[in-house]
């Protein structure tokens, strides 16, 4: 409980924390792409608090400005694939958003095509899935991220079940 106004006990931290609301300021001067930045930075730190409601509302504003933003199409198509919250997901936007991020520069990327193939399973599309997995699969090859090799053979024998990733990473937002 936190000291009565007026008394001389001083509040700690952990009082503190446990009396008052959360309070994001964010202050930034205009032109630049410090705008996208900030947004996309505070939805990814939005998402890792379990804020994804909020971090959904960050990534759909940097859409709004910067439309060509294959981050935030990317983050909000994992988000609404593999929610653990049924109120939050959407095959159909999610397939939508994964779509959009591999098309900008840089979209070609396993990271990029496993949040398509997560998407297109969320839609029980689950040959598109494979097909997708199994591009983000070539490119980790390709690059020799051995790991996400693994986790790609994980996810396409689940879509090959005819199961969701979200199924897979139901204890997490986003695998590492």
């Amino acid at each position: 409980m936190a000291p009565d106004i007026g008394s001389t006990e001083a509040a700690s931290p952990k009082m503190l924390a446990t009396t008052l609301p959360p309070i994001i300021a964010v202050v930034n001067q205009k032109g630049g792409v410090g705008k996208t930045t900030t947004a996309i930075n505070l939805g990814a730190a939005l998402a890792e608090i379990g804020r994804t409601a909020e971090a959904i509302e960050q990534w759909q504003q940097t859409l709004a400005f910067d439309p060509e933003n294959g981050n935030a199409a990317n983050n909000l198509a994992w988000v609404l694939a593999t929610s653990p919250d049924p109120t939050l997901r959407d095959g159909a936007q999610a397939v939508a958003y994964a779509k959009r991020a591999t098309e900008v520069p840089g979209g070609d990327n396993p990271l990029v095509y496993r949040t398509l193939a997560a998407a297109y399973a969320e839609n029980r599309q689950f040959a598109e899935a494979i097909s997708a997995a199994e591009h983000a699969k070539q490119l980790a090859q390709a690059t020799g991220n051995s790991a996400l090799v693994s986790e790609l053979d994980r996810c396409i024998e689940l879509f090959r079940q005819q199961r969701t990733l979200r199924e897979l990473y139901q204890s997490s937002q986003k695998p590492s």
